[in-house]
């Protein structure tokens, strides 16, 4: 996620929770605004489960990894539902 073009890390991790959200290149408003619907659509899609919270002033998606069967594939399947749901949104 660090190298990432579209994703953008907003607080260092800490300990299984991961502060993060999906970059369009607009303004805050903008930005925070595509954030909600995504975490809405990838909630109701069913595909993982993450939350929010505001850091900065900014809008975040809130990813809490607990279950100890989780996986980097499991990881990796979340962050490709996020920027398939990210991408849809911006069309």
């Amino acid at each position: 996620m660090r190298d990432s073009a579209d994703l953008a890390l907003i607080a260092p991790p800490s300990l299984s929770v991961v502060c993060f959200r999906y970059e369009c290149g607009g303004d805050e408003e903008t930005t925070a605004a595509l954030n909600r619907a995504l975490l809405e659509r990838l909630q109701l899609g069913g595909e993982a489960f993450l939350t929010s919270t505001e850091l900065r002033g900014r809008y975040t998606l809130r990813a809490c990894i607990v279950n100890y069967r989780s996986r980097r594939d499991d990881i990796d399947r979340m962050l490709a539902a996020v920027r398939a749901i990210g991408r849809d949104l911006r069309r």
